[in-house]
């Protein structure tokens, strides 16, 4: 079945390192203006609960040409707070993707500070990532910008439903104790064909296409 092209933007330091509880250390003005434009280009900007409840992020974007990019939020238990940033910009589109064992009052507290709120229920214990894609694909949207939590990334890399892949590397070396960026076990191999570099000052953002194989 058709799916959306899906581009993955991540960061990193020079060591492979994520910072989950301060991401913006390792990016920096001319980066975010980049992701912004980058989001005004898509259909839908796919997210996670866990990153919701870390950063409280919006995903503001810069000179949108069109309707601006709807948010899909993937969360197996329903707990995005209902006080999310992501709830307050009534011009966009917000879509919920639970599991079967999301809690339904969670998931009523949100439609209830967010009456036009579409909710998905995909899975039996985690949310069905290909199931997903499919019915955001029925649903009209062909281009998504996935900027979600390392689990979410992982997994999203490991189902091969990633097409595009972005990584900022940051000027800086973080060490041990901070987690690698894109770990985690993976089922398959996952071969990639560099499609350019960029800078941004002492930033540089490594751009790849990924490499379909047939299973």
């Amino acid at each position: 079945m058709p799916q959306p092209h899906v581009i993955l933007t991540t960061t990193a330091s020079l060591d492979g390192r994520i910072m989950p509880e301060n991401p913006g250390l390792l990016s920096n003005r001319l980066e975010e203006n980049r992701i912004q434009e980058l989001r005004a280009k898509v259909d839908a900007v796919l997210t996670s609960a866990e990153r919701i409840i870390q950063e409280d992020i919006n995903f503001p974007i810069k000179d949108p040409r069109g309707p601006e990019p709807a948010i899909v939020v993937a969360d197996k238990n329903g707990d995005t707070p209902p006080a999310a940033a992501v709830f307050k910009n009534r011009s966009r589109k917000v879509i919920l993707v639970t599991s079967k064992k999301a809690s339904k009052t969670k998931v009523q507290r949100l439609q209830d500070a967010r009456p036009d709120l579409v909710v998905m229920e995909l899975g039996e214990y985690a949310v069905n990532l290909e199931d997903m894609l499919w019915d955001l694909h029925r649903a009209g949207l062909r281009n998504i910008l996935l900027e979600g939590d390392d689990a979410l990334n992982q997994r999203m890399l490991d189902h091969g439903l990633v097409d595009e892949v972005f990584v900022l590397i940051a000027p800086m070396v973080v060490g041990e104790g901070a987690p690698n960026v894109l770990a985690g076990k993976y089922d398959r191999r996952i071969d990639m064909q560099l499609e350019g570099i960029l800078q941004y000052g002492d930033h540089v953002v490594l751009h790849y296409n990924i490499i379909k194989h047939r299973r």
